[in-house]
């Protein structure tokens, strides 16, 4: 039987909702896992309250429905989320365990407000409190919790809500659009991700290494569907990316899927690629490749102005994607990489693609 809380803390919870000023919802990564991405959409148009998600998990609710507004946090959120809760006197957290990108640990009040009030409602009992105090903490079956409080709303009087939404997108659409430039060589990392997801189906199953080049590119991680985001986020592992994905292309072999690796996470599983040829698990790799541990390298020479071990050679992935019986193709001027990947999305063996990017 599922863990079920008391109606009257339902009522509670809902009342806090309709009497706030300026709620936000945040989903998190239970919410996927719960399987209730679709009452989290149904909670946010009965009351025109937006929706931010966590970093960890972008695709809890769909940054391209109106009132969705992308990842909140101080490391890797973005500005129209940011904005919301920062100024919000009430934040709804459904799933959520306030995850390192938006309680930042260290900086507990980054983006979270000290007079913002907040609900959280977690299957986790450890979760509630740990990180900011409460003004109602709810242990609950999520999928229970969100019916039973839709059913509490339907009889409710919901007063529309007018917000700045759709000019906040607006404004954080010119400036992450602003920063691209598709002739720049070598290959902003920034525009290999726009074109992915012009490319790739909204359904399409995305995962991605950590690193530098996660960074640059996760303002372009647009969300339509939950369940197609995967990576280990907060100080994870590298190397996590292919497995996952071929992990997930044996649960779902009719959905398009694409790895996002930095060249030092890929080398981590590379050999995997023979697995995937083997398996005929048909997905596509897309290599950010600055011949560097990007992140190491960078903290390296901003700390102490010098770098070590963090370099590496010049290495073929395509060549190596080849000789392990995938297709490779080495992309080194933007031009290129559109017809490289639509080559790539529809091949009948796994596909790799070694694109030379900027650092």
């Amino acid at each position: 039987n599922p863990l079920r809380c008391s109606e009257e803390n339902v009522a509670r919870a809902g009342r806090l909702l309709l009497e706030a000023r300026a709620p936000v919802i945040v989903a998190g990564r239970e919410v996927i896992q719960a399987g209730c991405t679709n009452l989290v959409q149904a909670l946010a148009e009965i009351t025109g309250i937006p929706v931010a998600t966590t970093v960890g998990q972008p695709d809890a609710f769909p940054n391209t429905h109106p009132l969705g507004v992308g990842p909140v946090g101080q490391w890797g959120g973005w500005d129209p989320a940011n904005k919301l809760v920062a100024s919000a006197d009430l934040v709804f957290a459904i799933g959520e365990r306030f995850e390192f990108d938006m309680s930042a640990v260290r900086y507990a009040y980054g983006v979270v407000s000290p007079t913002t009030r907040i609900v959280q409602v977690n299957r986790f009992p450890g979760s509630l409190g740990a990180v900011y105090p409460l003004e109602l903490g709810i242990i609950s079956d999520l999928t229970w919790f969100m019916e039973t409080l839709l059913n509490w709303l339907r009889g409710q009087a919901v007063k529309p809500r007018v917000t700045q939404i759709a000019e906040l997108k607006r404004a954080w659409d010119q400036k992450r659009y602003g920063l691209i430039d598709a002739g720049t060589e070598p290959i902003q990392p920034e525009f290999v991700m726009q074109e992915i997801r012009r490319l790739a189906r909204p359904n399409a199953v995305i995962s991605s290494e950590v690193g530098k080049f996660l960074r640059q590119i996760r303002p372009y991680f647009d969300t339509y569907a939950p369940n197609t985001m995967l990576y280990a986020e907060n100080f994870a592992c590298l190397g996590s990316a292919l497995p996952m994905l071929l992990g997930a292309k044996v649960g779902l072999p009719d959905r398009q899927m694409i790895c996002l690796c930095g060249d030092g996470g890929f080398t981590f599983n590379a050999a995997e690629i023979e697995t995937a040829v083997r398996e005929k698990l048909n997905v596509t790799v897309v290599i950010f490749n600055d011949q560097c541990y990007g992140s190491i390298r960078a903290i390296q020479k901003n700390r102490y102005g010098r770098v070590v071990g963090a370099d590496f050679g010049e290495v073929d992935f395509a060549a190596m994607a080849r000789s392990l019986g995938a297709h490779g193709q080495a992309v080194t001027r933007p031009v290129e990489f559109e017809d490289a990947l639509i080559q790539a999305l529809p091949a009948d063996k796994p596909a790799v693609l070694d694109v030379r990017i900027r650092s």
